[in-house]
């Protein structure tokens, strides 16, 4: 692998490992401004419920809370997706690696070394996005497309609870919002891999196709720029607060807090690259081994001119050649 590497692509790796390098460093960082967002975007959405007017019917009201929360999710996966987007791969052979359809990318999971012997950072990363190159169908089953958000969001509920035990309590409305969000939370990854399902024309539901026209939940037109510009409209839910989170990313990019060019079009240029470099050490390598099996080695000439003129000395004609006629 190194000698291929080293072969034409050394100038590439490096250009890729300073942009893993700057990516791993500005990771470092993003979080931290990835949640202030979280905390203001809250806090105004308190602000305006607190005042509302009291007299609202409590009908209008839950559905305020309903599309708060269906907001605040939407803003949550958008935010969280557009973190993973740029992180980068530590392992330079996985990040060169990918597959192109949902049984290769299993049997790479299940068996290759190169998967199973990297960090747990990196398999994450790497199933995270080789959904670039497999957006649909879903790798995973229903039931681990449920659990992936479900299991951390338990905790919300949890955290209330323990919250009301010690005597902190929060208004009603925020209770509920929370607890919507906590209840909706786990159809994201459905939610998301239908607007997949759409574009291929496989949804059939006349309500859910009404819910995605009227951008109720992801509409498939919406997050399909997502997989052909890499950079905007990274919201899973409905796409609500895509006008927040491509701002946020376009001003990251503006301070040099995000790579300019989206990551995984870094990492497709630099697949090709690596491919065509091995292509080419691959050609290389056999025009080498066929040239030493079809030229003679000096030994090899050596021995021929000594058996020719031993054969001439002899009076036997050489095979091949026509017979020399003597003058009388």
């Amino acid at each position: 692998m190194s000698s291929i590497l080293s072969f034409s692509f050394k100038p590439t790796e490096t250009a890729g490992e300073k942009n893993v390098q700057k990516r791993t460093m500005r990771a470092e960082i993003f979080f931290p401004i990835l949640l202030s967002v979280m905390i203001t975007m809250v806090y105004l959405v308190v602000q305006i419920a607190m005042v509302m007017p009291a007299t609202l019917p409590f009908g209008l009201q839950l559905l305020f809370e309903l599309a708060a929360s269906m907001y605040f999710l939407d803003l949550f996966t958008g935010l969280v997706h557009l973190n993973f987007d740029y992180q980068a791969i530590q392992n330079k052979e996985l990040y060169l690696h990918t597959e192109r359809d949902v049984p290769g990318i299993q049997r790479f999971n299940k068996h290759d070394p190169l998967f199973l012997t990297a960090s747990k950072e990196d398999q994450f990363l790497w199933n995270f996005l080789v959904h670039h190159d497999v957006p649909y169908p879903a790798a995973d089953t229903d039931y681990d497309l449920v659990m992936q958000i479900g299991k951390p969001v338990m905790a919300i509920p949890v955290s209330l609870a323990l919250a009301y035990s010690v005597g902190l309590t929060l208004p009603g409305f925020v209770v509920r919002v929370i607890l919507m969000l906590s209840a909706l939370a786990p159809a994201t990854n459905h939610i998301h891999i239908w607007a997949h399902a759409r574009t291929r024309n496989l949804i059939r539901s006349p309500i859910w196709r009404f819910l995605q026209d009227y951008h109720l939940v992801l509409n498939p037109d919406v997050h399909k720029k997502h997989h052909t510009e890499y950079d905007c409209n990274f919201c899973l839910v409905n796409g609500w607060a895509n006008p927040v989170v491509n701002r946020l990313a376009a001003l990251m990019r503006h301070v040099g807090l995000l790579v300019d060019e989206p990551p995984t079009i870094t990492m497709r240029r630099e697949r090709d690259l690596h491919v065509a470099a091995t292509e080419l050490t691959a050609v290389h390598e056999k025009k080498a081994a066929d040239a030493t099996i079809s030229e003679p080695t000096p030994t090899e000439s050596y021995l021929s001119i000594i058996a020719r003129r031993l054969t001439l000395g002899s009076g036997k004609v050489p095979a091949g050649s026509a017979p020399k006629h003597r003058r009388d």
